[in-house]
């Protein structure tokens, strides 16, 4: 194994002080806006107009949140207000989905919709690479069960 200063990890730049993520953060909050205008137009046609909240959350939780929490578990060093940015981002896209003004309260959304907070999001992702990363380090092939 060779040690390096720099190393490229799902598209981004990690070096040894970490990642950038403050850039990362606001340029996976700007693709994440190009999916919501998609997910909205499709949840919102005739089609599944009677439905449209129930498909709206199932789409956002298979595209928006990808595309916002992509490669998320190498943000290491996460500040509080990026963790705002990515929060607001959800929330907007929640209450334009609902139709509420964007005054609504945050928690009510989450509440109301059984939304993750994006915080948690985060750590889930990073501790399901752990495990992955875990049980790939131990795994032995000419291991007989």
């Amino acid at each position: 194994m060779q040690n390096v200063n720099e190393y490229k990890y799902l598209g981004e730049c990690i070096n040894d002080k970490g990642p950038e993520t403050t850039m990362s953060v606001d340029k996976r909050i700007s693709k994440a806006a190009g999916v919501c205008n998609e997910i909205l137009a499709v949840a919102s046609s005739n089609e599944l107009k009677h439905r449209r909240i129930e498909i709206g959350i199932k789409l956002a939780k298979a595209c928006h949140d990808s595309k916002l929490l992509y490669n998320a578990e190498t943000w290491t060093k996460l500040k509080t207000t990026d963790i705002k940015k990515l929060e607001t981002a959800q929330n907007n896209f929640y209450k334009r989905l609902i139709g509420v003004p964007r005054g609504t309260s945050n928690a009510a959304i989450s509440e109301e919709l059984g939304i993750m907070p994006v915080e948690y999001k985060i750590e889930l992702k990073k501790f399901m690479e752990y495990q992955i990363t875990d049980i790939t380090v131990h795994f032995n092939p000419q291991m007989s069960w």
